[in-house]
């Protein structure tokens, strides 16, 4: 399992030791690979200008290499259980 957000691989390196978590995070302050799989997106600010981000979303991808799902968007308290039903 991989995250990919565009924040730094400093913020990422406390944000897994923080939270212990089991997977890797990637960064991608340019939105490469967020735009590869669509899920870089536009904000629009309160004061009308806007921000390129991530919306949340997951793809699985199975042994072979295959996409098995993709859900975007996702809600986080939903996509680990949607994740492992298409394990």
């Amino acid at each position: 399992m991989l995250g990919v957000s565009p924040d730094s691989v400093e913020s990422h390196r406390k944000f897994r030791e923080a939270l212990n978590l089991p997977f890797h995070l990637l960064s991608d302050p340019d939105f490469v690979a967020a735009g590869l799989y669509d899920s870089a997106i536009t904000r629009t600010r309160e004061d009308g200008s806007t921000v390129q981000a991530i919306g949340r979303s997951h793809v699985v991808i199975d042994e072979q290499g295959r996409i098995a799902d993709v859900q975007n968007p996702v809600k986080a308290a939903e996509s680990p259980k949607l994740a492992l039903e298409k394990l």
